[in-house]
């Protein structure tokens, strides 16, 4: 049993009437967007940018150091962004594991940058993940899908 679109809105605190939705436009973040939001040059994100089976993406490892960098800076703005970012890559919106993709970088931004609420988009890959294990019938599913949000 999944939670309902109700319960997910007051477990993620963002109540639906009060922001737009997020849906996703199918546009990715460019790679230039992403330098800005770690605070890096260009060049610096193009030697971390992976992709893994087809989804582009920056390691969960170096998306962590450029956290412990802003944190040993007091640099406490990009550090909410950059902890905001691990949270819809690692927790929220999961693909691959120890791997932050585009798609979870896009609802991230939606958030930050427009003030879009993602808990539609977050119940929807809920569902398509129980409704793929489901399918699967390789045995139960194990885990949950834990709930936060960015400041």
């Amino acid at each position: 049993m999944a939670p309902t679109l109700e319960e997910y809105e007051r477990l993620m605190g963002l109540p639906l009437v009060e922001s737009p939705l997020y849906f996703h436009q199918g546009q990715r973040p460019s790679w230039t967007t992403i330098a800005k939001l770690l605070r890096v040059p260009d060049t610096e994100v193009a030697k971390w940018k992976r992709n893994r089976n087809g989804i582009e993406g920056i390691p969960r490892v170096y998306v962590e150091e450029r956290l412990l960098q802003f944190q040993e800076e007091q640099d406490w703005d990009a550090m909410i962004d950059v902890l905001g970012l691990l949270l819809y890559g690692v927790v929220l919106f999961p693909y691959i594991e120890d791997y932050v993709d585009l798609a979870a970088i896009e609802a991230f931004l939606a958030k930050k940058d427009r003030g879009e609420n993602p808990t539609m988009a977050l119940l929807a890959n809920t569902y398509h993940t129980l409704s793929y294990c489901s399918g699967r019938k390789a045995g139960n599913l194990r885990c949950c899908t834990p709930c936060s949000t960015y400041g």
